[in-house]
């Protein structure tokens, strides 16, 4: 298998270099940190990549990455920021209520409460997914009281 089918890392040494752009459509600009040659990166070629969109990546100007490229082409590449790896992405309301199968005013009422931390933008709520996951995995043996 190649390098694209497996996503694993490559054995030749890799690359360093740094985001520049990070394009809506799922473009990501680097440049090479020692020749400062331009490369395009297509999220398919990130390694852990499971099908999140690009802002649950993490990835933004500044972000360090090693890759491996072909020609003009990169084949692989990693995150090397640890800060960008642990990135926690946010769920909006309707989203949770669609996860935990429950109407959306159940889970405003689970913010009111303390049960699910959120945070508020704006006037807009979003509950970060690491709380998501900490509510679920305490939900077997939670006293919480019942909607």
């Amino acid at each position: 298998m190649s390098v694209l089918e497996t996503n694993a890392p490559p054995s030749e040494p890799l690359r360093e270099g740094v985001v520049i752009q990070v394009n809506k459509g799922g473009l990501i600009f680097l440049e090479d940190s020692k020749s400062r040659q331009k490369y395009v990166l297509t999220l398919d070629k990130l390694a852990g990549y499971r099908g999140e969109t690009l802002r649950e990546t993490g990835l933004r100007p500044g972000s360090r990455l090693r890759f491996m490229a072909a020609d003009d082409s990169i084949e692989y590449a990693e995150i090397t920021d640890d800060s960008q790896k642990n990135a926690t992405s946010t769920l909006t309301v309707p989203e949770v209520a669609q996860s935990l199968r429950v109407s959306e005013k159940t889970v405003y009422k689970l913010i009111k409460q303390g049960s699910l931390p959120s945070i508020r933008v704006g006037r807009l709520m979003r509950i970060p997914d690491t709380a998501l996951k900490l509510f679920l995995s305490a939900g077997a043996g939670s006293n919480e009281p019942k909607l």
